[in-house]
C-alpha cells in the first residue's frame, strides 16, 4: 500500500505547470521517498518523462531516473530504448540504456552514431560510450 502523502505528492507533480515549483516537488519526492519507495518513484519519474506537461523537465528527470535504476535492471530497458528514439531524451537515454542493457546496447549505439540527422554531441556520445561499454574497440571508426 502506497503512503497517502506520497500519492498526494505524485498528483501534485503530475498537475504542476510551474517549473520552479515542479523542481521543489521533485526534490522533496527524491529526498523523502527514494530510499523507501524506489520503484514507485521510478514509475512516477518514467511516466513523467514520457507524458509530463513541462517538456524540458522530461529531459532533466533522466539523470534522477538513471541514478535510481540499478545496473542491469532489465525492466527499464524498454524505457531507455524508447528514450533514445526521442530527440529531446536521446543524449541522457544513452546512459540509461548502457546501465540497464550493458554491452547488449552496442548495436543501438552504433545506429545512433551513424544517424546523420542527430546532433553531433549525441552521435559523439554514442561513439564514446560504445567504446567504453564494450570489451573491444573499433579498429576503423570510419566504418560507422
Amino acid at each position: 500500500m502506497t503512503d497517502k502523502n506520497l500519492e498526494k505528492l505524485n498528483k501534485q507533480i503530475i498537475d504542476e505547470t510551474d517549473g520552479s515549483k515542479f523542481s521543489k516537488l521533485i526534490q522533496k519526492l527524491l529526498k523523502k521517498y527514494s530510499s523507501t519507495d524506489r520503484e514507485y518513484i521510478l514509475e512516477t519519474l518514467t511516466d513523467y518523462a514520457k507524458n509530463g506537461q513541462i517538456i524540458h523537465w522530461r529531459n532533466f528527470l533522466l539523470s534522477d531516473i538513471i541514478e535510481l535504476v540499478n545496473e542491469k535492471e532489465t525492466e527499464y530497458i524498454s524505457f531507455f530504448e524508447w528514450c533514445v528514439t526521442q530527440p529531446e531524451l536521446t543524449y541522457w537515454g544513452i546512459d540509461g540504456l548502457l546501465k540497464t542493457k550493458g554491452d547488449n546496447s552496442f548495436s543501438t549505439l552504433i545506429e545512433l552514431a551513424k544517424n546523420e540527422s542527430l546532433k553531433t554531441s549525441i552521435r559523439a556520445k554514442a561513439i564514446v560510450k560504445s567504446k567504453s561499454c564494450c570489451k573491444f574497440t573499433l579498429s576503423n571508426p570510419s566504418q560507422l
